[in-house]
């Protein structure tokens, strides 16, 4: 239970200061607690293609699309490149990407997909890209009842932070490395983790490891090491952390969120 507690916390930790670059104590959440310049992976998110003109369909990618984006959104993980910029570049065609295109409207990732229904079943497709190098990091097929578009979407969305937060964060982070500030702390372990080959899911070892064709997540005593380690090399001395503060921690830049989405 411990090992699992201090995977948590390093997780929690890691996207706290490796993405939102914050100040070190935990921010006043009755004023403004949200700093600017946070980083995080720009994700291009296009409308899924409905394959069929019937309404249901259309309703059904319209649905998808919609709390794939808020899903996205609210992860702290992600920065999602606005709607109005798909505009200046050529539509998305799955089967020529052009990601040049993509690239010049600064995505860095790409999730397109579609949505079908065929003999009153929901099938959604999606396809998540690497911008840069154009490798394909997943590719996902879901069939349920014409209604579950939510849990659908929900499962798609985990499986593309997944990808991310290891895999493609690991090159976003060393493109920006030599911007990154160098006099605010840092966190290696993600950066470990992807070195060592553990690149979530599809790998079956991430932060957690996998049994095959489970997604249940199981402590990784080898994880518990590295974080220990590194700990040991910053100097950073570990001590006891209440349940209120792993609260407080993952909560916060959920907050963060929620008030920039009200300032804008």
């Amino acid at each position: 239970m411990r090992i699992k507690l201090v995977i948590i916390v390093a997780f929690a930790l890691f996207c706290w200061s490796t993405l939102f670059y914050p100040q070190q104590q935990i921010p006043d959440i009755r004023g403004k607690i949200y700093g600017k310049g946070g980083v995080r992976i720009k994700i291009a998110l296009p409308g899924f293609h409905p394959e069929e003109s019937s309404e249901t369909t259309i309703s059904a990618a319209q649905k998808v699309h919609q709390v794939l984006w808020d899903d996205l959104q609210f992860s702290g993980i992600f920065q999602i490149v606005k709607k109005e910029y798909y505009s200046l570049i050529s539509p998305l065609d799955e089967n020529r990407i052009n990601f040049e295109d993509w690239a010049s409207i600064g995505a860095e990732a790409l999730l397109a997909g579609n949505v079908s229904c065929q003999e009153d079943k929901l099938i959604v497709e999606g396809r998540l890209f690497d911008v840069k190098t154009g490798q394909q990091m997943i590719g996902k097929r879901y069939r349920s009842e014409t209604d579950q578009y939510r849990p659908i979407a929900h499962t798609l969305a985990a499986e593309v932070i997944d990808a991310e937060v290891i895999d493609v964060g690991w090159r976003v982070r060393q493109h920006r490395e030599p911007t990154r500030p160098k006099h605010l702390r840092y966190s290696p372990i993600a950066d470990r983790l992807y070195e060592m080959g553990r690149v979530g899911q599809k790998t079956s070892k991430g932060w957690f490891r996998y049994d095959a064709g489970s997604r249940t997540p199981i402590p990784d005593p080898e994880v518990a090491e590295l974080i220990a380690r590194t700990s040991e090399e910053l100097g950073i001395e570990r001590r006891e952390v209440s349940d209120e503060e792993i609260l407080q921690r993952c909560l916060y830049p959920l907050i963060n969120e929620g008030a920039k989405i009200l300032e804008e």
